[in-house]
């Protein structure tokens, strides 16, 4: 089995986490919610032509509850 890295979110805690997996047995988890979470906003902002300075962004959830997401977005091999 390869190692992985896998991009979790967790509805209870909040938080977002990049997690390691070596031969398929859990390495370790970091947490990368703050991170994410400003490069998201100024992407929101970049592709919705906001001006530097100032704009508004209004957000709508679709879906009343989302399950955990979990996706692996690399191996090491």
């Amino acid at each position: 089995m390869k190692n992985q890295l896998t991009l979790t979110y967790n509805q209870t805690n909040g938080k977002i986490c990049l997690e390691t997996y070596d031969e398929g047995f859990f390495n370790q988890s970091i947490d990368i919610t703050s991170e994410v979470v400003e490069l998201v906003i100024e992407k929101l902002f970049d592709d919705m032509e906001c001006p530097p300075n100032g704009g508004v962004l209004e957000l709508t959830r679709k879906k009343d509850k989302r399950d955990n997401i979990i996706k692996v977005i690399g191996e090491i091999k």
